[in-house]
């Protein structure tokens, strides 16, 4: 007669879940780490055109403040719909595993996902601060007889 270990089966289950979760944070942090790098090519490849486009706002008398929120509130809304974006893309992903596969009940954490898109927005918001002060450092004759 065999005898299972219901201690030891739970304790494989266990460990095999937690490497699971590592792999999965693991997978989570180089994609995120992607979307970094990527948001940081796409802020430098339109320096030129933000310099030129701060030199005219500068030309038409808007003020320093009033370009550097323009740009953080275009860069914030961009960072939140690309979380958006993510989440309903992670969305479409998990359900079908969790629900169909594993059979579980599935949640949404809401306080997550608002975290998330807060977090994307903030950190796209910085990426166009950043260029916005790189923007605004140029003078605006140079700039605009530049092209």
């Amino acid at each position: 007669m065999n005898l299972i270990s219901v201690r030891e089966q739970l304790e494989a289950a266990t460990d095999l879940f937690n490497r699971l979760a590592l792999a999965i944070r693991g997978a989570a942090a180089v994609a995120a780490l992607a979307g970094l790098l990527v948001l940081a090519g796409a802020i430098a490849a339109r320096a030129r055109a933000r310099t030129r486009e701060a030199a005219t706002l500068k030309v038409l008398g808007a003020s320093r403040a009033q370009i550097l929120s323009a740009y953080v509130l275009e860069y914030g809304a961009v960072g939140a719909i690309a979380g958006a974006a993510g989440v309903a893309l992670g969305y479409g992903a998990a359900w079908p595993v969790v629900v169909r596969v594993f059979h579980a009940k599935w949640s949404m954490d809401w306080a997550g996902v608002l975290a998330l898109l807060g977090a994307a927005a903030l950190v796209a918001g910085i990426g166009g601060l950043l260029a916005a002060f790189q923007a605004l450092s140029k003078r605006p004759a140079p700039a605009l007889r530049s092209e």
